[in-house]
């Protein structure tokens, strides 16, 4: 009798003990979370290998963006009007969120797209100009930096694409007001497309024609063919403040501190629109 209690209270230690060490183990990973600066929201019924895939996957962060081709019929029965300078443009409402995030879609001539590589350009001079954007708070200042480098990838191909009449879309986004007003000071010419969501599920299609379908309003998911992609990786995120970083780097100031395990991946699409 006193053996099998034994054996009992032997048992009930060591399935005490095994609990004890599950715990302990669970709050040494909520600790390398937090340390990381996760904090796991997940419920409960998702496993331990989905939850650690997840935040291995946070770790770099992903965008996509989309350059598509519309013929200039089409993109003007969805209401576009050509400008003096030959571009086409459709005025679209601002106010800060997912749907409406840019100010104006702008429908670019390709024999004109390298004009989009400076600001000083003949084409970005008249844009500047133009009577139509006007209600663009700074129009006058606005900058192609954040799309000269991926136009100048995919160059080669518009210079060799057959059909003249196409035009490649392009967003115009208002300049930053608050506390973002450092970063965006100035109205910018961008690339359709955004970060990744958990929405997306790691896929940077799914990615990139959301946000295309959020910034420009136009669904292209089921109507488009590809024609390139590139990806870039890279440990510093570029805005206009990064010149001005740049600038002073020399001087006595305190630069921004920059985590270099951050690692901003984006994947840019090339399509065309059928």
């Amino acid at each position: 009798m006193e053996e099998n209690i034994s054996r009992n209270t032997s048992f009930s230690s060591s399935c005490s003990n095994t609990e004890e060490e599950k715990e302990k183990e669970k709050d040494k990973e909520q600790e390398l979370y937090v340390v990381k600066g996760y904090e796991p929201s997940f419920p409960d019924d998702f496993t331990n290998y989905y939850t650690n895939f997840w935040y291995k996957r946070n770790i770099l962060r992903s965008g996509a963006y989309v350059i598509a081709l519309m013929s200039t019929l089409k993109f003007v029965n969805h209401g576009a009007i050509k400008l003096h300078c030959g571009v086409y443009m459709i005025k679209k409402d601002y106010d800060g969120s997912p749907t409406k995030e840019t100010c104006a879609l702008l429908g670019v001539p390709i024999k004109l797209i390298s004009d989009f590589l400076i600001d000083e350009s003949q084409t970005i001079n008249m844009l500047k100009k133009a009577h139509e954007l006007d209600y663009i708070d700074d129009i006058k200042d606005i900058t192609t930096v954040y799309i000269s480098s991926m136009i100048s990838t995919f160059l080669p191909f518009f210079k060799d694409y057959d059909t003249t009449t196409d035009l490649i879309l392009l967003n115009i986004e208002p300049k930053g007001y608050g506390n973002i007003e450092y970063k965006y000071p100035t109205p910018r010419i961008t690339i359709p497309g955004g970060k990744m969501q958990k929405s997306d599920l790691f896929d940077f299609e799914n990615c990139g024609f959301r946000e295309f379908k959020e910034e420009t309003g136009l669904d292209i998911t089921h109507c488009h063919e590809k024609i390139s992609r590139e990806k870039v990786r890279s440990n510093k995120r570029y805005n206009q403040s990064t010149l001005y970083h740049k600038k002073f780097r020399f001087y006595p100031l305190k630069q921004p501190q920059q985590n270099n395990s951050t690692i901003f991946e984006s994947m840019y699409y090339l399509v065309r629109v059928k």
